[in-house]
């Protein structure tokens, strides 16, 4: 499904009227840039899209700025919520002895 350009930038910087911000996470990072995963609802629905912005003060790259059509229209995948367990590990505080 398509979405406008300047909506999803506003989804990006606050909520917008139509789209609520579910995540926005850091991907990875290039030598210009770094790179979002976005996720949203829109009508009971999540969908996700990629987006970048500029690294550094100098790489003045806003979000959406170089993707889409000749309309301003971003391509988004519809994805799913489920649930993930994961295992993490921590330091064992062992007595003096």
């Amino acid at each position: 499904m398509k979405f406008a350009r300047d909506e999803l930038r506003e989804v990006i910087w606050n909520d917008s009227e139509i789209l609520k911000r579910v995540r926005d996470e850091l991907v990875y990072t290039t030598r210009w840039a770094t790179v979002h995963d976005l996720i949203f609802e829109y009508n009971g629905k999540f969908y996700q899209t990629e987006y970048r912005r500029g690294a550094t003060e100098c790489q003045d790259e806003q979000p959406f700025e170089y993707d889409g059509d000749s309309e301003g229209m971003i391509e988004c995948r519809e994805v799913e919520p489920y649930e993930k367990t994961i295992i993490e590990y921590r330091i064992v505080e062992q007595a003096n002895g």
